[in-house]
C-alpha cells in the first residue's frame, strides 16, 4: 500500500533509478510472500492433498515453499530492506 501511494506521488522523479528499482524488488517480494501463506492454506484445506496417498508429497511441498521464503529468501530480502534504508537517508 505504501508502494502504490508513493509511486501515486510521483517517487520516481525524486530518487534515483538504482533506488526505485530496490525498492520496485522489495514491495514485489512483499507481495509474495503476503499470498504465500494463503496459497498454502489452499493446499492445506485441500481434499486432495489429505489423502493418504499425497499426505508425503503435501509436507514434502510444504517444507520447500517455507524453506524457500525462510532460508533462501529472506536473508537476501532483509538485506535489501538495509539498503534501501541506507539509500533513502539521503532524500
Amino acid at each position: 500500500m505504501a508502494w502504490q501511494v508513493a509511486k501515486q506521488h510521483n517517487i520516481v522523479a525524486k530518487i534515483d533509478l538504482d533506488t526505485y528499482s530496490q525498492l520496485t524488488y522489495i514491495y514485489e517480494n512483499q507481495h509474495l510472500i503476503n499470498n504465500a501463506e494463503q496459497e498454502i492454506a489452499y493446499v492445506l484445506v485441500s481434499w486432495e492433498s489429505r489423502k493418504p496417498e499425497n499426505l508425503r508429497t503435501t509436507l514434502l511441498l510444504l517444507k520447500d515453499n517455507y524453506h524457500g521464503w525462510a532460508v533462501d529468501r529472506a536473508p537476501g530480502l532483509l538485506q535489501s530492506y538495509q539498503q534501501a534504508n541506507d539509500k533513502l537517508e539521503k532524500y
